[in-house]
């Protein structure tokens, strides 16, 4: 019996060392697992995985653009009556992701243009009467026309998903008034736009990122009133956009 007590006196003993030493390696392996996965967060955040947008990530951008000269017009009749006119713009854009695949991020954007101001813009002479009333009087004269509007329609490509610096391509679609009428003064102070183009975004933070643009940027009425009076306007515009992410 004496054999037994000393027998049961060891095993306790025993066991309540060989639990304590698997309590212990047990938090050692969490330990070192917890090391594991925060140096694989650092390690992904440095191969750029932290700056692919997910589904559902929502975005506001701020941009100021401008259009120094116009391309060729492909809209309209005698398209030199639209040159001479430069474009600046401020736009601010509300976007959400819809998904990526295959390494391409899709992303839709409601667009506002609160101010845009077409510089030397050809309006009406009010002090013009007739060519017989004031011959040396031009019918028209150049002078700065103002402007806003909203685009709805935009989507937005975003390749190389994963990468800090990403190329995109754009698409969109909108209406623009203007205080005076646009392109020419036989024009009319609404119209329809449309631009597409690209550039390269870079995040400079896995929430905020600046993006650098181009867009092929096009104005007109729909031939509203009949062709004569749509002769269109078309801008190459460049642009700097500052955007912020969220969930």
């Amino acid at each position: 019996m004496k054999f037994f007590y000393l027998f049961a006196v060891f095993f306790t003993f025993t066991t309540l060392n060989l639990a304590q030493k698997i309590i212990k390696d047990k938090a050692s392996v969490s330990n070192e697992s917890t090391v594991v996965q925060t140096l694989a967060s650092q390690e992904n955040t440095e191969t750029g995985d932290s700056y692919q947008l997910l589904r559902g990530d929502k975005e506001l951008q701020l941009e100021f653009g401008t259009s120094p000269f116009n391309p060729s017009n492909f809209a309209g009749p005698k398209e030199f009556d639209v040159y001479g006119r430069h474009l600046y713009m401020a736009n601010f854009r509300v976007g959400r992701v819809i998904g990526t695949k295959k390494n391409v991020t899709y992303q839709y954007l409601f667009g506002a243009t609160p101010f845009a101001v077409f510089t030397k813009n050809e309006v009406a002479n009010p002090a013009y009467v007739s060519p017989t009333a004031t011959p040396n009087v031009a019918p028209t004269k150049r002078e700065n026309t103002f402007g806003f509007g909203i685009q709805p329609v935009n989507f937005r490509f975003i390749f190389l998903a994963r990468n800090r610096l990403k190329p995109y391509a754009q698409v969109g679609a909108g209406v623009l008034f203007t205080n005076k009428a646009i392109p020419v003064p036989r024009s009319k102070p609404f119209n329809l736009t449309g631009d597409y183009g690209g550039g390269l975004q870079y995040f400079i933070s896995p929430k905020r990122a600046i993006n650098f643009g181009y867009r092929y940027f096009h104005i007109s009425n729909g031939n509203i009133g009949g062709k004569i009076n749509n002769p269109g306007f078309n801008a190459n515009v460049f642009s700097v956009t500052y955007s912020f992410f969220w969930e």
